[in-house]
């Protein structure tokens, strides 16, 4: 984990950082700009290994696995997101086997995900491409639409998705 100065910012006028943090296959590059009138947010060239995650479960296993590429900016006024963008990749984008609710699933590959997003205003997350899985995979899902934020959580935000979705024998 590591801070330091990366360059004065001109737009927005003020101090831009590099927040540099390594675990194992995570690699994070964040680079906050501190103003007076905004505060910005890049992420560039950055990894997150889904094992991750199973610190945030009870069982203390990951939901998801594989290695997730993000980039993208964010611009935040007074602690609330006005404007941003994010792309988040992954080639070898997994489900492990797991028990949900006593459902057995079996590992599930998907291979490829894409998200593609920006805001359309500060209260509408704008989906361009929510791409997972490929042909030859158990689930191929290739959507689209908005995602209305909740000011007050986000997990209570309305969504509004539309596209097409494939499902075959794993």
């Amino acid at each position: 984990f590591s801070v330091s100065l990366a360059t004065p910012s001109f737009y927005p006028p003020g101090i831009k950082l590099h927040v540099y943090l390594s675990q194992g296959k995570t690699i994070l590059n964040i680079y906050p700009t501190i103003s007076i009138f905004s505060q910005f947010i890049d992420i560039e060239n950055s990894n997150i290994d889904a094992q991750i995650f199973q610190a945030m479960t009870s069982e203390n296993k990951s939901p998801v696995a594989g290695l997730i590429l993000i980039e993208g900016f964010l611009k935040f006024s007074s602690g609330t997101i006005e404007d941003g963008q994010i792309k988040i990749k992954s080639n070898d984008f997994h489900i492990p086997a797991q028990n949900i609710n006593g459902l057995d699933v079996p590992l599930i590959n998907l291979n490829r995900l894409l998200i593609n997003a920006h805001f359309s205003n500060k209260s509408t997350l704008k989906i361009d491409l929510f791409d997972v899985g490929k042909a030859g995979m158990p689930i191929e899902l290739k959507l689209k639409g908005n995602i209305a934020i909740n000011p007050n959580s986000f997990i209570s935000s309305n969504l509004d998705l539309s596209g097409t979705a494939r499902f075959s024998n794993f």
